[in-house]
């Protein structure tokens, strides 16, 4: 009995972004990495749901395991705060996504400089 595969045959997994809004992308060259942020709707005042991706910038796999943390800052005129989260982790909905959220407390407007 014999056997062949090539790499056409090796199934890539890939991520199901229907639905998502791409909110941000960020490259990281040193660390091979790019960052998506989605989320199901454009960001506005109150929580928001976000949902990221990671890839390696070099030949755009998924990396399931990563750990993320995020502390967003609100950019005032005169001072900056965070704002309330609930960390990213695994999600039980979308394959190689990491599921988190972000209550904004105030719309960014031409005076601030906000999220």
């Amino acid at each position: 009995m014999f056997s062949t595969c090539s790499e056409d045959a090796d199934p890539k997994i890939t991520a199901d972004t229907s639905g998502l809004e791409l909110l941000h992308e960020q490259v990281v060259k040193d660390a091979d990495l790019v960052i998506e942020v989605y989320s199901p709707e454009t960001s506005f005042s109150g929580y928001n749901e976000l949902c990221f991706l990671l890839k390696k910038a070099s030949d755009d796999a998924l990396i399931e395991n990563a750990s993320i943390t995020m502390t967003p800052m609100m950019a005032m005129s005169d001072h900056s705060h965070s704002t309330p989260t609930i960390q990213p982790a695994e999600s039980d909905q979308r394959e190689a996504f990491r599921q988190g959220a972000v209550v904004f407390t105030m719309p960014s407007g031409d005076m601030e400089n906000g999220c």
